[in-house]
């Protein structure tokens, strides 16, 4: 399933598709001391509705757990919300009902090596990977939530942040998910952190030159072409 971020124009769409976990090898450093061993973790590509590893500070401690991806506010009547609901704009969150409780006291990180954008156009469609140069592994700033049915099934949530995109990259989308620097994560999770913090990360997005770029699949009338360039 695919998830819209943006409608730029009648012909053209731009989709945040999926993200990959631990596609590649990666080399520990200083920054993950505390959290929790995510490279003994089997790799893989998520997309929206399926189950992928969060952090998230439970008892003054840093935990992982397994959240699905599609953000269900605890009020919800049904689960039906998240599925449009796989992202949130960073430059109103602190204003939607939907996310305003959970940017205050439920902030997590998904873990990533590598996210997709599919741009849709009239006549076919490219899907295009962003990962950073080093090819190693990053966080997304998130926030989830709990819901609990009728009967009692709790469903455990969660929404990746978008932010404005890189000047150098508007013209292929106008939001990119946000990638928190490794010193910022854990004053992220930390929920005693002063939210004025936290509104400052959220205008702070990765610098074009900090990602590495690939042209996937290129899709004309169902016929596709595999292609790879780093930019």
């Amino acid at each position: 399933m695919l998830v819209l971020l943006k409608c730029q124009s009648k012909t053209t769409r731009i989709m945040l598709a999926s993200y990959t976990f631990n596609q590649y090898p990666h080399t520990p450093n200083a920054f993950d001391i505390g959290l929790p061993n995510l490279r003994l973790l089997e790799g893989e590509t998520i997309e929206a509705e399926g189950y992928a590893p969060v952090l998230l500070m439970e008892q003054h401690q840093i935990r992982l757990r397994y959240f699905q991806w599609g953000f269900i506010p605890s009020w919800s009547r049904d689960t039906r919300m998240g599925k449009n609901r796989c992202t949130a704009t960073a430059n109103n969150i602190f204003q939607r009902p939907s996310f305003q409780d959970a940017i205050r006291y439920r902030r997590c990180l998904i873990p990533a090596d590598s996210f997709h954008l599919t741009r849709d156009i009239l006549l076919g469609s490219t899907t295009y990977q962003f990962s950073l140069p080093q090819e190693d592994m990053f966080c997304f700033a998130g926030i989830y939530d709990s819901w609990q049915s009728p009967n009692g099934e709790m469903v455990n949530s969660f929404a990746i942040i978008t932010t404005e995109a890189p000047h150098a990259l508007s013209q292929m989308n106008r939001h990119m998910p946000l990638i928190l620097p490794r010193q910022q994560e854990k004053a992220w999770l930390n929920p005693n952190t002063n939210l004025n913090h936290i509104a400052r990360l959220l205008q702070q997005p990765t610098k074009a030159h900090q990602l590495k770029i690939e042209t996937l699949s290129t899709e004309y009338n169902g016929e596709e072409m595999i292609r790879e360039w780093a930019a």
